[in-house]
């Protein structure tokens, strides 16, 4: 509120400020596009947030992953091996508020190193930037696995809230479904019980995962991987790993 209230102010001293001669019109009285102007301004400001650190970290971004936009993957060249892949993405996050009200998602699946979790998190940066509607988060497997069960064991309220979000964002993404131990019944049935709410609620996910498809239902049986395949375009990523040595 402070940001639109910053916004009004200043677009109040402009317009009724810029005219000091005596047949100056009052503000009052302005034309109608004067007011179209302010609607555009404040339109503006409030759907371009600014993605500050502490803000993308809040929708599960963290820092090696927060300059990371589709503008910064072309500027630094799309890797031969992942071209088709790339459209795909970048199609799908051109039409993402469709998408999102249709409750489609992705599943990126192959191998380790193509840029999968790269491309998902420039999706949930295009809806932090461009939707001031649209809430998103991403979540490693792993994290999410171990986030509920100690917020389970310490803080029931919050471990509420923070499922509340998994399950009613408009986009989650699953990173690297499969990293997290499965051997343990709660953690089939919680991972179940998530995909399965949002499939309900025609929510989207997108889902990375270093496994194959073959693997991922043998893993997580064949409902689970059904409703995501029915609600989301498969991305198979094959080759070699493209990260660099450090």
């Amino acid at each position: 509120m402070d940001k639109l209230e910053a916004v009004l102010e200043r677009l109040s001293k402009k317009h009724c400020h810029q005219d000091t001669t005596q047949d100056a019109q009052p503000c009052s009285s302005r034309p109608v596009q004067k007011q179209s102007e302010a609607d555009n301004e404040i339109r503006e400001s409030m759907l371009r947030p600014e993605l500050d650190a502490a803000f993308l970290e809040a929708h599960g971004i963290l820092r090696r992953f927060q300059s990371v936009s589709f503008e910064n993957i072309e500027a630094q060249g799309v890797p031969q091996p992942i071209i088709r892949q790339y459209d795909a993405v970048l199609d799908y996050a051109s039409h993402l508020r469709q998408n999102i009200e249709r409750g489609m998602g992705l599943i990126m699946l192959g191998t380790p190193g193509l840029l999968k979790t790269t491309l998902a998190v420039a999706v949930l940066r295009r809806l932090l930037e461009t939707d001031i509607r649209g809430s998103g988060y991403m979540v490693p497997m792993v994290s999410l696995i171990d986030n509920l069960f100690t917020m389970r064991a310490m803080d029931k309220v919050e471990a509420a809230e923070y499922e509340r979000r998994l399950r009613k964002c408009d986009l989650l993404i699953l990173d690297d479904l499969g990293g997290e131990v499965t051997g343990q019944p709660w953690v089939m049935s919680k991972v179940d019980s998530i995909i399965t709410e949002r499939y309900n609620r025609m929510l989207p996910v997108i889902v990375t995962s270093n496994l194959d498809a073959k693997t991922m239902a043998g893993t997580y049986g064949g409902r689970i991987i059904d409703r995501l395949r029915s609600t989301g375009t498969v991305l198979r990523f094959n080759g070699l790993s493209l990260r660099k040595c450090v």
